[in-house]
């Protein structure tokens, strides 16, 4: 499947023995480095003796230039892939003959949403082709209602003519910004750009009550967060980039929670991905995760039993609501020494936590009959991969959903950053990138499922 660029392929001659042409096709990110493709598009083998590559980056005076070894042969139907990279350092393949040129620049540039000019020239000096890459995306700032709440986001849309298809983001638990930024690492922002610069339109937005957006998170039910992500689907539904059959959601966490229950009540969702979301009820993942975490910190065994019991004291007064449970709840907490209890029971007490803590996933997953990729963390410590995997096979085999992708990430955290262990404590300092492989093996996705609509 050819990835979608902002690019149109632009056919470049000059007049070389085998008269044979060639194409910069695309220009791609691809992790670090940045990649330009040159394609030799006939069957011929073509001669870049004496030919030169040469980019020019805005607000730069000088110019990057490479010139071609002698012999270097690009066969037919292969490519060129040259890369930038450190600065100051300049290889080249032992063999130009071969499908890749290592090319390092001297002065180091971004592309591809740094517009720049790329230039083959002839021997003589003479300019083939020169033209200038725009930005793959352009970003809108846009704003959409659920009633009386007013949602403030940003949109991110591929810089192609025409419908696309389109993701909205949601985000996990607590209030997020539109960028889900933990600790200077913007997840969303860094799928989003990923996305939109492979051809997907994004929706990302503020919860409730965080920058842009008014309204309070704590006080929204999960009920209310899927009303929300419901309004931002009828805003892109309107939008004229937008297909409007090609919707889907992608959730983090609690958005792999908040997702399902759209998914299972719109028809205007039509795939979802679901980022370390629950198959387990909201009290399962809870005790698990505590659990899980508490272990990770060194919590002796005593304080592992006193967590575990006081879960299930606030479970049984969610559930009941009943003066006597929480008054025993109370009681506990003050046998156990816990401090700030009016604190705690203000948070347990919370529309958010009420709707979390009795959140049951199977009677949204046995409905959903739409694809869906389901992605998790093997060091993932607040939603354990193989439990909420395992809850998931048994709502989707009862819905008859079999267009259903599990994939795991080894050594990968909640943030699908590369992890030593997996404990929050540690996600401050990991680099803050995703780990090998997570933003195109959802990109592919995302693409495969249109180009399925589209297939006769």
């Amino acid at each position: 499947m050819k990835i979608l660029t902002a690019l149109v392929a632009m056919l470049l001659s000059w007049s070389v023995a085998t008269q044979a042409q060639l194409s910069i096709e695309e220009v791609q990110a691809v992790s670090t480095d940045e990649t330009i493709r040159i394609v030799n598009i006939t069957n011929q083998m073509v001669d870049l003796t004496g030919w030169s590559l040469s980019v020019q980056r805005p607000n730069y005076s000088r110019q990057t230039r490479y010139s071609f070894p002698n012999n270097c042969i690009v066969p037919g139907r292969g490519e060129l892939l040259v890369h930038s990279g450190p600065a100051n350092i300049n290889q080249v393949d032992d063999v130009c003959g071969g499908l890749n040129i290592n090319l390092f620049w001297q002065a180091a540039f971004t592309l591809p949403n740094d517009a720049a000019i790329i230039s083959l020239r002839t021997p003589d000096g003479l300019l083939e082709s020169s033209f200038q890459y725009p930005p793959l995306y352009r970003a809108e700032e846009v704003q959409f209602r659920n009633d009386e709440v007013l949602f403030s986001g940003t949109m991110t849309i591929p810089n192609v003519e025409g419908q696309h298809p389109a993701v909205v983001m949601v985000s996990g638990s607590g209030p997020q910004d539109r960028n889900s930024d933990f600790f200077g690492f913007k997840t969303f922002e860094a799928i989003a750009d990923h996305l939109s610069k492979n051809g997907i339109a994004v929706l990302r937005y503020d919860d409730r009550g965080v920058g842009g957006s008014t309204g309070n998170w704590a006080e929204a039910t999960l009920d209310d967060r899927a009303a929300d992500v419901i309004s931002a689907i009828e805003f892109l539904k309107q939008h004229p980039s937008v297909d409007p059959k090609q919707i889907g959601i992608v959730g983090h966490s609690e958005g792999g929670v908040v997702g399902p229950m759209v998914a299972a009540q719109s028809t205007d969702v039509a795939f979802m991905v679901m980022i370390a979301g629950l198959g387990t009820t909201g009290t399962q993942l809870l005790k698990e995760q505590s659990e899980l975490l508490m272990r990770a910190a060194g919590a002796s065994e005593e304080a592992v039993a006193l967590q575990l019991e006081l879960l299930d004291l606030m479970y049984q007064a969610i559930s009941t609501d009943a003066e006597e449970d929480w008054a025993v709840l109370v009681d506990r907490f003050r046998q156990a020494g816990i401090p700030n209890i009016d604190q705690q029971l203000a948070l347990i007490q919370s529309n958010w936590y009420r709707s979390f803590t009795l959140y049951d996933p199977m009677p949204f997953l046995e409905k959903i009959q739409i694809p869906i990729l389901a992605i998790f963390g093997s060091l993932d410590l607040q939603v354990p991969a193989a439990s909420n995997q395992a809850g998931m096979e048994i709502g989707f085999e009862a819905a008859g959903n079999t267009n259903v992708t599990f994939h795991l990430f080894e050594g990968a955290n909640h943030l699908f950053q590369l992890a030593n262990t997996g404990s929050p404590q540690e996600y401050a300092a990991l680099a803050k990138k995703f780990v090998d492989g997570f933003l195109e093996l959802i990109s592919s996705w995302l693409l495969n499922q249109s180009d399925d609509m589209h297939a006769p």
